[in-house]
């Protein structure tokens, strides 16, 4: 489940995993032109770009005289930085507020929301059992529940070779 199947999983009394299940952080996405094409990128992109920029410009003698800097600091709309990082912490909020109505304690749910929006490097980070276990999510492998598992194969198998718009198979389980 990527980001969307993520959230819609922390809604469950348990979540149900497979050897090959996983689940994705939760990182909003933008699409943004790039020639001719869109390419979908995450909002945190455009904070971490301009954080290490900075970083790398502090090292550099008369940085704010630089053409370089200026022509980039002219090119920037810094209001897109500030509207981003309220994004990643409305995230964080909707989330918490998710695993709360789940039942998890206020404490418990900020831990969990906020390594799932801001601790993972990239948005195809592999959250597996495992890991969502670490997390403090309530996860029990597949194994546990052989009849509901069947059932969830033999409608996996009955619609994953159907061309539809509605359902996205990335993975068969064998």
């Amino acid at each position: 489940a990527a980001s969307g199947g993520t959230l819609l999983s922390l809604i469950a009394d348990e979540i149900i995993m497979g050897r090959i299940g996983h689940m994705s952080p939760l990182d909003s996405q933008i699409d943004i032109k790039i020639g001719k094409d869109e390419e979908s990128v995450s909002v945190k992109s455009f904070s971490s770009g301009i954080n290490r920029l900075s970083e790398e410009l502090k090292n550099t003698k008369n940085n704010a005289k630089s053409p370089v800097y200026k022509k980039l600091l002219d090119q920037m709309d810094l209001r897109l930085k500030d509207e981003y990082e309220r994004d990643i912490i409305d995230d964080v909020r909707i989330t918490k507020e998710i695993l709360m109505l789940a039942g998890y304690n206020k404490s418990k749910a900020h831990k969990i929301a906020d390594k799932l929006v801001n601790g993972y490097p990239v948005h195809d980070t592999v959250i597996d059992c495992y890991e969502a276990k670490k997390l403090g999510l309530r996860v029990k492998q597949s194994k546990e529940y052989p009849e509901e598992w069947n059932l969830m194969k033999y409608w996996f198998m009955k619609y994953s070779d159907k061309p539809t718009s509605k359902i996205n198979v990335r993975y068969v389980i064998p």
